[in-house]
């Protein structure tokens, strides 16, 4: 009987985009060798690869990091390129780093590159989303950075009562505090002005100009700030001029606490010397004075 030392087994396989690769079989009397006859191996299964766009680092242009609101809808993209025919997408969100994932969506097709989101409630500070390739290879990409989930202050509104400023917004649920800013001309940056736990501010301003005031809200128990809210301009002026060149220049301006209070007033030359000023008072938006 003749025993065989050496076979030789060609084999070629074929991918899923129908390319082929060859390798060579050898099995020498006990053992076996696998050589591969086609150098371009690896490119012939190819895996393809994903990159995460939106939430990712350009985000957190005006603010880093990225906030976003609860109840909100925003587009997840996602740029896939070369995958295998077939392949299939899923799409998590984690509020830990990373710890855990909680999914999104999944069976997306491989040719989809964004997705509506519905931002949960929760609040954090370490948001990331990923999407991964679930078939056939699994490759993944996630967020760079981590994003906050915080609802960021609505309806900033200013009053004023002579050189003092009150700003009032609605309240943020989940939020513990708020910081104020005013914005600092010079340097066209923020400047924290104070912190207040309530939805409403008062600050002084002793000089007659234009300022502009936003504020975020913060929650201290996952330290998650929200991005900042519209910002509102207010300008502070003299009051009106009165008959016979005279003015307040400050004066109950829009509001009047009861009690004493002083009204400063200016005049001109062109008031005689030794005239005599009568003070009145109107509850009616000048319908009628006392």
């Amino acid at each position: 009987m003749k025993l065989f030392t050496k076979i030789i087994i060609i084999c070629i396989f074929t991918n899923l985009n129908l390319k082929t690769a060859k390798a060579q079989l050898t099995y020498i009397g006990s053992s076996y060798s696998l050589t591969n006859t086609n150098t371009d191996w690896n490119a012939k299964f190819t895996k393809g690869v994903i990159n995460m766009g939106n939430p990712n680092s350009w985000q957190s242009f005006f603010q880093s990091p990225a906030s976003y609101s609860p109840g909100t809808t925003e587009t997840i993209r996602w740029n896939a390129n070369s995958l295998p025919g077939g392949s299939t997408l899923s799409l998590e969100y984690t509020i830990d780093n990373g710890t855990t994932w909680i999914p999104i969506a999944a069976g997306i097709t491989g040719a989809t590159t964004r997705f509506n989101w519905m931002v949960p409630s929760t609040v954090t500070s370490q948001a990331r989303i990923r999407v991964s390739q679930t078939w056939p290879f699994g490759i993944s990409d996630m967020s760079d950075n981590v994003f906050s989930i915080l609802g960021p202050p609505q309806g900033l509104a200013a009053s004023t009562c002579e050189n003092r400023v009150t700003l009032n917004w609605t309240t943020v649920t989940n939020a513990s505090s708020y910081n104020i800013f005013k914005l600092d001309e010079t340097t066209d940056a923020w400047a924290l002005l104070g912190i207040s736990t309530t939805n409403s501010f008062t600050t002084t301003e002793n000089i007659l100009a234009c300022y502009y005031y936003t504020v975020e809200a913060v929650n201290t128990t996952t330290n998650t700030t929200s991005e900042k809210a519209i910002a509102i301009r207010l300008c502070l002026t003299a009051n009106a001029t009165l008959a016979g060149s005279m003015a307040i220049t400050r004066s109950p301006n829009g509001c009047m606490s009861v009690g004493t209070t002083n009204i400063y007033l200016t005049s001109n030359t062109s008031i005689p010397a030794g005239s005599t000023v009568r003070w009145e008072i109107s509850s009616d938006n000048g319908a009628s004075w006392v």
